[in-house]
């Protein structure tokens, strides 16, 4: 998480050339899922987030929706085997319940 309680990845576009994302605050119809937004704090399209512990499992957190305290950043089940990529192509990630284990997070605070 980033300083504005933003989930912020870096990575590079086709050329190259440095970029940085945030994870949307509300899910896209069309994808069924989060995706990679602006990290403009001004234009609210991302979601702010905090790291909380799970009740009674070590190294295990919930990532907390700032906005909604019951929402959770959840794996969603891979569908389709992972489609062309199987298992590699990765789940999306979406807002859920925190009450279930799809929504527990391994973390090491090292």
């Amino acid at each position: 998480l980033n300083e504005q309680k933003q989930l912020q990845v870096f990575g590079h576009d086709w050329l190259g050339a440095p970029t940085t994302s945030c994870l949307a605050k509300k899910p896209d119809k069309d994808f069924d899922g989060l995706l990679l937004t602006t990290c403009n704090i001004d234009e609210n399209k991302s979601g702010l987030f905090e790291v909380l512990p799970v009740e009674g499992k070590q190294s295990k957190v919930h990532i907390v929706s700032s906005n909604n305290k019951k929402s959770c950043l959840v794996v969603q089940p891979l569908r389709n085997n992972g489609g062309a990529y199987g298992p590699r192509g990765g789940p999306q990630v979406n807002v859920g319940s925190c009450d279930h284990p799809w929504a527990e997070w391994g973390f090491d605070s090292s």
